[in-house]
């Protein structure tokens, strides 16, 4: 899938059926910003997906996600941060450096 197909696709399942025109317009563009992007008519800059991320509360790491990853990482991460709120502060930083140093797998293509 090239790029702007998934963006494209990506933002229509972010709006779940919100009109393009009412989110244009709460971001502060003309009504039909989010078509021209979701048509293709228009290219976003990395600098319009961040603000459309912003918009449904998401980061650009999450908007890239595959449907793999958007299936089960939020449960996981989820999991995780509830085991870390009642954590030490000293404790939470040995938990990210025991991470950090646990080997990467590289993902199947």
């Amino acid at each position: 899938m090239e790029i702007y197909d998934y963006i494209s696709a990506r933002i229509t399942e972010l709006r779940a059926g919100k009109a393009e025109s009412i989110i244009s317009s709460e971001l502060g563009r003309g009504v039909t910003y989010l078509n021209q992007i979701i048509t293709q008519k228009q290219r976003a800059p990395l600098d319009s997906i961040s603000e459309i991320c912003d918009y449904f509360g998401i980061s650009l790491a999450e908007f890239f996600q595959t449907d793999a990853d958007r299936k089960v990482l939020p449960e996981k991460v989820e999991r995780i941060r509830e085991e870390m709120k009642s954590m030490d502060p000293d404790d939470l930083e040995n938990v990210i450096k025991l991470i950090a140093k646990l080997p990467k797998r590289k993902r199947p293509r």
